[in-house]
């Protein structure tokens, strides 16, 4: 059974994010997180197939809903870091790699699934 992230623990994310690095806090539309985390809870299956599809919903749709004003990007990756952690796979890239695929995401450049690729590629069972 997967494990996944409450509301709560994804606006802990955020401003956990935006402490570090001195960006202007708060929410802009919440309606859009809460939105995408039904959305993955209710895609369909519980294997390791459906967890990279789950985690790229994550990632895709907290980049492009923009559900705070700033660290979008950011909260997005951490997310689905920490999803893909708590259902016992660990996520390790350079830094380069990641600035390139949430870039590539928020303008529209990577579909979910060269988003789901790139996270199993960058990811490995812990």
């Amino acid at each position: 059974m997967l494990k996944y992230l409450s509301k709560g623990q994804v606006i802990l994310i955020h401003d956990k994010i935006i402490e570090s690095f001195s960006k202007e806090k708060g929410e802009m539309n919440l309606g859009n997180l809460e939105a995408t985390l039904e959305r993955v809870e209710s895609y369909r299956g519980n294997d390791t197939e459906a967890l990279f599809w789950k985690a790229s919903i994550l990632l895709e749709r907290i980049i492009l809903g923009h559900p705070f004003i700033d660290g979008n990007k950011r909260t997005a990756y951490e997310a689905a870091r920490i999803f893909l952690q708590i259902n016992n796979r660990s996520l390790s890239a350079e830094e380069d790699e990641v600035i390139n695929l949430l870039v590539g995401i928020a303008k529209s450049k990577k579909n979910r699934f060269s988003i789901k690729h790139w996270l199993e590629k960058h990811s490995k069972k812990t």
